[in-house]
């Protein structure tokens, strides 16, 4: 852990990580969406500071993978016969 607790200020001055927000920098915090059965959880991630140039994807690809395993959309089940209301 870093002075600031944000992952990538690793070795950075509070003057330093200013100038780098100045030119493009930002912070960024990703959420994470777990179901089970019918509980459905969501939790946030720790913060990143995100460098010029550098890509957002580096630090998201770890959530969106967490999510898109985690995560299953209910879908209607057709076979039970039922049908949707009269046009």
């Amino acid at each position: 852990m870093n002075q600031f607790g944000i992952t990538g200020t690793e070795g950075l001055s509070d003057q330093q990580v200013v100038s780098l927000v100045a030119v493009g920098g930002t912070f960024r915090q990703f959420e994470e969406t777990k179901a089970f059965l019918v509980l459905t959880f969501r939790s946030h991630s720790q913060i990143y500071f995100v460098r010029p140039g550098e890509s957002t994807m580096i630090y998201a690809k770890k959530h969106i993978v967490i999510t898109s395993l985690l995560v299953r959309q209910a879908k209607p089940d057709c076979s039970c016969g039922m049908k949707g209301p009269a046009v």
